[in-house]
């Protein structure tokens, strides 16, 4: 949940305080980070002598901040035209300036489901405003590879319905591929500004990893992989079918759309392939169901909570989050398989534990805390599992995807000599 989203967030929690209509004059947001699924947040809303000046937060970490100015009317107006659906994002050029006009249509009946209180007493061409400003940036400039950051708005005369506004996008401005959208109209004005997301991290396919010479023996792996909807994951099932393990079932938690096509390369390379959905902190109880019956040899451990680098100060609610997905998720998941054939237990660990990233501590904690559990585990011979933990260098994956270029090595070639290590020391045990 990023950008306008949150905006309508704030917006909402400010109109549910309000007791009469209100027209906003002037609104200035900032987006930091984005609100994944699940993850807690809170919402303040502070009155300020002009204004309120809202954020959505958890404890000390910034999600995005809103300051607005208003007055109060008689009506929040008929909302305009819904604007025309578009079924695909523009790819705009870089460095040329685009110009277009933009109705600051919405959907009314959608925003009073999503949004109550905000339809209800925030004047329509506010809202359409507002709601047009992500259409503009995610679907026409920068488009396809955009990424909103923030937006500063001024709004006048709330008595007219309808009209449209005159966008122009600038040209990227920096090496972070920042770049505006200024908007002019007899009703608003103002800039959004956004950056040029770099491009989708594509993983190399089976083919690639062939022309590489990745080509191991795993045969005596019966694998589960869990977290192989992208990523490392993904290549981990890749390499065991190229190293014609004895069957991989592949977890995945929401990208289903992911699962399904690496499951048809797998399968057309001649690999046993099946998938299963998984939520590694509350797991279903026919997930485990399956893969009890699946009975692997092998456990393949990727799966992680988000991992960002924004909030400044200790955060004892992510390292909590971390903790659980690292550490205990993973000791009982252990727990259910060992009786069923389990041997070796394949988690990565990261150099972020010697480096320690600016405002990744609690990642590195968690990973160090991770590494502790899983020597102990390998201590006690009753355990009859041997965990392996690699640390890891900073692998090219989505989770490590930034706005300036960095050194970061393919995700199979940091893992492929690590599996084969793996192998040997889980059979020789």
């Amino acid at each position: 949940m990023y950008g306008v989203q949150q905006v309508m967030l704030c917006l909402e929690e400010f109109a549910r305080q309000m007791q009469h209509p209100v027209f906003i004059t002037g609104i200035k947001a900032e987006f930091r980070r984005p609100l994944s699924v699940g993850e807690n947040f809170e919402i303040d809303v502070s009155p300020e002598a002009a204004g309120v000046r809202m954020s959505v937060r958890e404890g000390s970490g910034i999600f995005s901040k809103v300051n607005l100015q208003y007055e109060t009317v008689e009506s929040t107006g008929v909302p305009s035209e819904e604007a025309e659906w578009m079924q695909k994002p523009t790819s705009p050029s870089r460095d040329v300036p685009v110009t277009w006009e933009e109705k600051p249509g919405y959907d009314p009946e959608l925003c009073r489901e999503l949004f109550p209180a905000a339809e209800r007493m925030i004047h329509a061409l506010n809202l359409g405003v507002l709601l047009a400003s992500t259409r503009i940036i995610g679907m026409r400039y920068p488009g396809q590879d955009s990424l909103f950051r923030g937006f500063n708005l001024h709004f006048s005369h709330h008595d007219r319905e309808g009209g449209v506004m005159t966008c122009t996008g600038t040209p990227m401005q920096s090496l972070f591929g920042e770049c505006s959208v200024k908007v002019e109209s007899d009703f608003v004005r103002g800039e959004l500004s956004a950056f040029f997301r770099p491009p989708v991290i594509q993983y190399n396919p089976i083919s690639v990893l062939l022309k590489k010479k990745l080509v191991g023996d795993f045969s005596r792996q019966r694998a589960l992989v869990v977290g192989a909807s992208r990523g490392i994951g993904m290549q981990c099932a890749r390499l065991l079918a190229i190293g014609r393990s004895n069957g991989v079932l592949v977890t995945y938690n929401k990208s289903f759309d992911n699962i399904i096509s690496l499951l048809d390369e797998l399968r057309n390379y001649g690999g046993i392939a099946e998938a299963v959905q998984l939520d590694v902190v509350q797991p279903a109880a026919d997930s485990l169901e399956k893969i009890r019956a699946f009975a692997p040899t092998h456990l393949y451990y990727f799966a992680t909570p988000k991992i960002s680098s924004v909030i400044k100060t200790l955060n004892q609610g992510k390292f909590e989050r971390f903790c659980n997905c690292y550490i205990f998720a993973l000791n009982k998941l252990i727990d259910e398989l060992k009786p069923h054939g389990l041997k070796g237990v394949f988690v990565p660990s990261s150099i972020a534990i010697d480096e320690l990233p600016k405002d990744m501590v609690e990642y590195a904690m968690a990973k160090e805390a991770m590494e502790c559990w899983g020597r102990a585990m390998n201590a006690d011979k009753k355990k009859g599992v041997r965990v392996y933990m690699p640390r890891f260098p900073r692998i090219h994956t989505a989770q490590t995807q930034v706005l300036l270029p960095v050194e970061a090595a393919d995700a199979e070639d940091i893992l492929f000599p690590e599996m084969q290590q793996f192998e040997k020391e889980s059979n020789d045990e």
